[in-house]
């Protein structure tokens, strides 16, 4: 029998009439949360929460004090018990009721509610937290989206998974979108970081604040997605799908419809890009110079025409004596040809029997390279034509590799951050042939970086001649593929492969059958990559490459439940994913600990999957990615990935970012990056904010680095520390193995007295990139009488005279290239003659004016090229190009 100290208190009708006009929520899918806290203090008032927590049992329904009579104790315990069922049905709506239909105590009816409506399961709690990721201000007012954020976050609170005050910041920031871009920057800066309610309540009063300016949100514009980067491939862009992804990401539409407005980085408005800037022309001498610059202007003097020009010297001359000459003409007053003359130069049409003839003269038998400089720079794919039709006679079998300086100095339109530099190439069939005839059977690397001009029929010789083969490397070559044949015969001809790849070319016709036979056959197979693919089509691959140590390639679509048979061999170590997004991380997260290399630049990952994924990687040594990851995904780099020696932080697309895209990196990812990964032996890196407490920490804690790159964006227009003098000369002095350094700023990034550091602390430096650093020549002058071991420099955007540059090389004795682009240049580069030496080569780019487009003109800067050369001067560039070794000086 129950202790009178436990029996119940009676709820008379009177209370119960009372409380139903105090309780005004009706219970719903949408409300759970808020009709609790409304009840429960109701029910603790009354003493009644033991009737739905079951604790303590109800009393015995007959007494047992030796005789058998109703126990009044459990008749006054079940009328308050049946009261409060009507007390919680009275507060349910249609929807709720059907929930308790058949149970018949409080405590059944509490419970019923409880797993209805607030369940602790995994999916609820995936389901919430990606609803307030996702979830965007959009043009709801602040106070409406941080309503709906704060719901989202109760309602995680209430099945016990409650959301750090970190999270809440970062999420309800992302969420407020572009229009609060400077608001969220500046949030992030602060130390210690506000309170999520004060991050809310100082969102409202910035849109009130921004309201009484009268600051209306920028125009949103849709873009269509693009393909590539202007490379030779059909490259996904960094950050975009390029049209080719098929699936979404945790309910992220993965488009372009809703990106953030465009943004101009030369007026600071919102509505176009530079490129279309009203202002264009009156910034271009202040623009960052770029190599482009310099190929756009060859493109416009040498365009593409089915017209000849014979260059200067190379096939005739009229001249007034024959003196000298091994074979003359003299004048017949005969016309020999008609034709136009365009810049001073005589134009002979396409096919003219003079020109024919004059190119097919027995005594201009040439190399390859030589008809390449006679013929203006054509392709040797032109220059074989010609020479198989007996238009012109070719003594070499095969043209030199490589570009030659003049091609490569047209072509120089490449970022500082490229590592491998070289450039495109053009092969033929008849290359292949003859290689696989002659060399074939001791050939066992062929290597074709970036290359052109050949089709799939010259793999298929190279693949059945070539048993020896070992490598095959064909990464971003432009292959004309006719089927993938070639694939076959290598699979069915080669036992010793050990790497194959055609990552990024547009081979497709690829039969997975010849893969997973190539993977049987060859033990030593241990790098695999390829173009895009379905990742499910290679199942039977993965379980015959037994070695496989590296791949990269494929690409996913919405069959996620499919993805299960896909297990990746044992030994693979070095992963690289297209398109990968948030849906595929649980292929990768089961063996994300004996990853060391991770490829994520062309993953459709955003700054929190990141964090996710680099936490699961213990043993990561290289990462390359976009700088999506963010200062969160850098700091959880930091701890996670003790490690790590190599980090490559590319920009994404500003053209083509995605909304998601919000993350970017500053001083606070640099600084954790020094103290966590003391490791790193390379990094180079984008930056949208740095300090120079965040370059003294790199010096401290990075003993190893030996090549460090960083860019600063130019998107934010006020940079939290500069001049950056006392950490540039912090960092070189800690990292004494650096071998390699490039620093490119803007204009008040760095003063003199910073550049004389650079020189001073630099001993071991042999390669350097400035941009945009130093104020006047004695700042270039302080820096020349350092850098003992320099032998090659970049300047770029510098405000030095003709005479300090001249100095500085003659100072900088180890240097055996130079290359400035934008200085205080003159006309004639008279004062340059001052850094003349033996076999030193100086050859300049006089400012001019350059049309672009229709009617826009530009100015482009000055451009230096000086080098070391035992074979002397160069004489196959352009006209705009004036050499101050055959031509002194020009008179002003």
């Amino acid at each position: 029998m129950a202790s009178s100290s436990s029996s119940p208190t009676e709820f008379n009708n009177t209370s119960l009439q009372t409380i139903l006009h105090l309780i005004t929520i009706k219970l719903s899918s949408t409300n759970y949360l808020p009709w609790k806290n409304q009840i429960h203090p109701v029910l603790a008032f009354l003493n009644l929460l033991k009737h739905i927590d079951g604790t303590p049992s109800p009393p015995e329904t007959i007494t047992s004090d030796g005789k058998s009579a109703p126990n009044p104790e459990f008749r006054l315990w079940k009328d308050n018990d049946q009261k409060l069922i009507l007390l919680i049905q009275s507060t349910l709506t249609e929807e709720a009721m059907s929930e308790v239909i058949g149970h018949t105590s409080a405590h059944q009816v509490w419970h019923a509610l409880e797993h209805a409506y607030s369940h602790c399961s995994v999916e609820r709690m995936h389901t919430l937290r990606d609803s307030l990721r996702q979830l965007k201000k959009g043009t709801s007012s602040v106070s409406d989206f941080g309503k709906k954020f704060k719901s989202l976050c109760d309602q995680l609170a209430a099945i016990g998974h409650p959301v750090s005050d970190e999270d809440k910041r970062h999420w309800f920031l992302c969420g407020l979108g572009s229009t609060f871009e400077t608001f969220s920057t500046s949030l992030r800066m602060i130390r210690p970081a506000p309170q999520f309610r004060d991050v809310l309540a100082q969102a409202e009063n910035h849109e009130i604040f921004m309201a009484t300016l009268n600051i209306q949100p920028p125009p949103q514009a849709a873009f269509s997605a693009q393909t590539g980067r202007s490379l030779h491939h059909t490259k996904p862009s960094r950050g975009a799908s390029s049209g080719r992804y098929r699936g979404s990401s945790s309910g992220r539409t993965r488009n372009f419809n809703n990106r953030r407005p465009p943004h101009c980085q030369l007026c600071r408005k919102e509505g176009h890009f530079a490129s279309s800037c009203p202002s264009l022309a009156s910034y271009a001498q202040h623009a960052t110079p770029l190599d482009a610059n310099l190929a756009q202007a060859f493109h416009a003097q040498c365009g593409i025409t089915p017209d000849w020009t014979a260059d200067s010297g190379a096939t005739a001359h009229m001249l007034r004596s024959t003196d000298g000459l091994d074979e003359s003409h003299t004048d017949t007053a005969a016309v020999l040809a008609r034709g136009t003359c365009e810049n001073g130069y005589y134009v002979l049409s396409h096919g003219h029997k003079s020109l024919v003839a004059a190119l097919a003269a027995p005594h201009l038998r040439a190399s390859f390279d030589k008809w390449h400089n006679r013929l203006g720079h054509v392709s040797f794919d032109v220059i074989s034509s010609l020479n198989k039709c007996g238009h012109v006679f070719v003594t070499s079998l095969l043209p030199k590799p490589g570009l030659c300086s003049s091609c490569e100095l047209s072509k120089a339109h490449r970022l500082p951050f490229v590592e491998n530099n070289k450039r495109s190439t053009r092969k033929s069939i008849l290359d292949f042939v003859m290689l696989a005839r002659v060399r074939g059977h001791v050939l066992q690397v062929l290597k074709l970086d970036k290359c052109s001009g050949f089709s799939t029929d010259g793999l298929l010789h190279i693949c059945r001649s070539c048993r020896n083969l070992n490598t095959l490397f064909l990464e971003e070559s432009q292959v004309r593929e006719k089927d993938g044949e070639w694939l076959h015969e290598l699979a069915l001809n080669n036992t010793v492969l050990e790497t194959l790849n055609f990552y990024m070319t547009d081979l497709s016709q690829v039969d997975f059958k010849d893969l997973e036979l190539l993977a049987r056959k060859c033990k030593t197979l241990v790098s695999v990559k390829i173009s895009d693919c379905e990742i499910l089509d290679l199942v039977g691959f993965f379980q015959a490459a037994v070695s496989l140590e590296e791949f990269s390639g494929g690409c996913f679509n919405d069959q996620g439940e499919d993805y299960g048979a896909v297990s990746y061999p044992s030994s693979l170590c070095r992963l690289g994913l297209n398109y990968m997004s948030t849906n595929e991380m649980p292929i990768v997260i089961p063996f994300a600990s004996r990853l060391k290399k991770l490829d994520l630049l062309y993953a459709l990952l955003d700054t929190e999957d990141h964090c996710l994924l680099l936490s699961k990687c213990p043993n990561l040594e290289v990462l390359d990615t976009r700088n999506v990851i963010g200062d969160r995904g850098m700091e959880v780099l930091a701890q996670c990935c003790k490690k790590l020696k190599r980090l490559r932080i590319e920009r994404g697309d500003d053209e083509q970012e995605m909304e998601d895209e919000e993350g970017i990196v500053s001083q606070i990812g640099l600084t954790a990056i020094s103290q966590g990964c003391q490791d790193l032996q390379y990094i180079a890196v984008y930056v949208s904010d740095i300090t120079n407490a965040a370059l003294e920490s790199m010096g401290m804690h990075l003993k190893n680095l030996s090549d460090f790159r960083l860019v600063l964006l130019d998107r934010e227009e006020v940079i939290t520390d500069l001049p950056l003098d006392n950490g540039v000369r912090a960092l070189l002095h800690g990292c004494q193995k650096l071998k390699r350094f490039a620093l490119y700023l803007r204009p008040g990034g760095l003063t003199d007295l910073g550049l004389t550091y650079i020189g001073q602390n630099s001993q071991n430096i042999r390669w350097m990139l400035l941009g945009y650093l130093g104020e006047s020549d004695e700042g270039l002058l302080g820096f020349s009488k350092g850098c003992p071991s320099l032998q090659k420099l970049e300047v770029r955007g510098c405000c030095f005279s003709e005479q300090a540059l001249a100095i500085a090389v003659l100072q900088l004795r180890s240097l055996r290239y130079l290359w400035v682009q934008g200085y205080r240049g003159s006309s004639n580069g008279y004062d340059l003659l001052t850094m003349a030496r033996p076999f030193w080569n100086i050859e300049i780019i006089p400012s001019r004016r350059v049309l672009v487009g229709e009617d826009k003109e530009v100015e482009h800067p000055s451009h230096i090229l000086a080098y070391y050369s035992l074979a002397g001067p160069r004489t196959d560039f352009p006209p705009s190009v004036i050499s101050l070794n055959s031509v002194p000086f020009l008179d002003e």
